[in-house]
């Protein structure tokens, strides 16, 4: 359970740091 949950914030931080670097080129 825990490790699903981690899992899920991973990727919901990754999906954010992919959002900010496509806000950064301007997309």
């Amino acid at each position: 359970m825990k490790f699903l949950l981690q899992e899920k914030f991973e990727a919901l931080d990754k999906k954010e740091k992919e959002r900010k670097d496509s806000m950064r080129c301007g997309y």
